[in-house]
């Protein structure tokens, strides 16, 4: 294991310039836990009068899970409750009258992507601990009932020999074509259904998912870059923009696996998720900072791409609880230094703690401040915390569940749920009271 520890001058010599530059210091544990929650504060004051959803004219149905996700990954973290309860009952309000995410008011846009987001922050609810909602399916039952649903469009499939659409609906642009994530959330939320219920089934179905990503050209099994799409009008051209999520939603996805999988299986999915994990770290961090790469230099992205950068910080601080050996490949440093970065740009809003997207350059524009920008600033800084967090929970280990075995009421406490079929996963100690970012580095920006 790598010695990831600065000594205590460059330590302080980072946290002082740090502070010069940005509301936010991360130089220790406290720091890091007290900018978190002020974070978290600041994304749910984007929502207005009482609502739990932001903005239709402004944010996509799914950015909503992603917010939501964010909130429960900071309440595990942390051990704050304070936004809990509405987070869980935001995510059961879009459950739909079948509860499988698809609400009448959503049916004519929803697309498999949309779906599939809200499911996996169904299933990240059950796998934190967090109570069922009352009166409604349980989080895993919901997660269970997307994944079922889109199986059964997956198997109806012929064109391009397989793989999910993008759109649901054949008069939506998009309809045509396949494309990584919608594919890689399936893949995603199969490999998490694997762990949680222990059901060889859902192994089967990630297993099929990741040999069709390879087959269609979205994987490239030689360089693991993760491919937008393709179309169903020519299945043999690949569009070959890479995101940050493409690829991080396919890693958590490969560490469930490698996590609950033995011999020849487990080394599979090891080198996969070792591949995919030196592509991001190559691809997708200039200056040792987090870069949405294909939009971020031209200032392209859009509202919907600006949370991807915070979503690979939450897939792979997770992923490090499931697989620790990616911590080994600067992937720990990276996500550090990036989360001092985004810290850098909170300095936006009425109360000047709004964080921007411009990470890598340091320059402060307004425009880049937004609730996605502050859910990706979040789930940075989450990801520092992940390591001495309880890994995500199963069946068998969720507190909620026992306590009802026993006869009494839900809890979002517990003991460490890291049981299970490879193995006990012990906590990751990496990160320590200081963040691991070179001077040498941060002053080259």
């Amino acid at each position: 294991m790598r010695n990831n520890f600065l000594g205590a001058a460059a330590a302080a010599a980072l946290a002082s310039t740090v502070a010069a530059d940005a509301s936010y210091t991360l130089s220790n544990q406290n720091e890091v836990r007290t900018t978190a929650t002020s974070m978290a504060k600041n994304l749910v004051g984007f929502l207005k009068n009482g609502t739990s959803l932001l903005p239709e004219d402004q944010y996509d149905w799914f950015s909503n899970a992603a917010l939501w996700a964010s909130i429960i990954e900071f309440g595990h973290n942390t051990g704050d409750s304070t936004y809990a309860s509405t987070a869980l009952a935001a995510i059961a309000s879009q459950y739909g009258d079948n509860a499988d995410f698809a609400p009448e008011q959503q049916t004519l846009t929803e697309g498999n992507d949309d779906q599939a987001f809200w499911a996996t922050t169904a299933l990240l609810a059950a796998e934190r601990g967090q109570d069922d909602p009352k009166g409604k399916p349980k989080w895993v039952d919901a997660a269970i009932k997307v994944y079922t649903t889109q199986q059964q469009r997956y198997d109806a499939e012929t064109a391009c020999k397989g793989g999910l659409r993008w759109q649901l609906r054949a008069a939506n642009v998009g309809y045509n074509y396949k494309n990584s994530i919608s594919n890689g959330l399936f893949f995603n939320l199969a490999a998490r259904l694997a762990r949680y219920t222990g059901s060889q089934t859902y192994i089967d179905s990630a297993e099929k998912t990741w040999e069709w990503l390879e087959l269609s050209g979205l994987v490239d099994n030689k360089t693991y870059s993760v491919y937008d799409g393709i179309s169903t009008d020519d299945c043999g051209k690949v569009l070959k923009t890479e995101l940050t999520m493409s690829n991080s939603v396919l890693a958590l996805g490969a560490a469930n696996l490698y996590n609950i999988t033995k011999d020849d299986k487990q080394k599979m999915w090891q080198a996969r998720l070792g591949n995919l994990t030196a592509r991001a770290t190559d691809r997708f961090f200039s200056k040792s900072i987090l870069t949405e790469t294909s939009c971020e230099g031209i200032n392209s992205c859009s509202t919907s791409v600006d949370l991807m950068k915070g979503m690979l910080a939450q897939h792979y601080g997770q992923a490090m609880q499931l697989a620790p050996f990616i911590s080994n490949d600067n992937m720990t440093e990276l996500l550090q230094s990036s989360a001092v970065a985004a810290a850098r740009q909170c300095a936006f809003g009425d109360n000047g703690q709004i964080c921007g997207l411009n990470w890598l350059s340091g320059k402060g524009e307004n425009k880049t401040a937004n609730a996605m920008s502050q859910v990706s600033a979040l789930n940075m800084v989450n990801s520092l915390m992940s390591s001495k967090a309880v890994a995500p929970y199963t069946n068998k280990t969720n507190p909620v569940n026992i306590a009802k075995d026993k006869g009494g009421k839900g809890t979002n406490g517990g003991k460490d749920g890291n049981d299970n079929a490879s193995g006990r996963v012990e906590a990751n100690a990496m990160l320590a009271a200081v963040l691991m970012l070179s001077s040498a580095a941060y002053h080259a920006i």
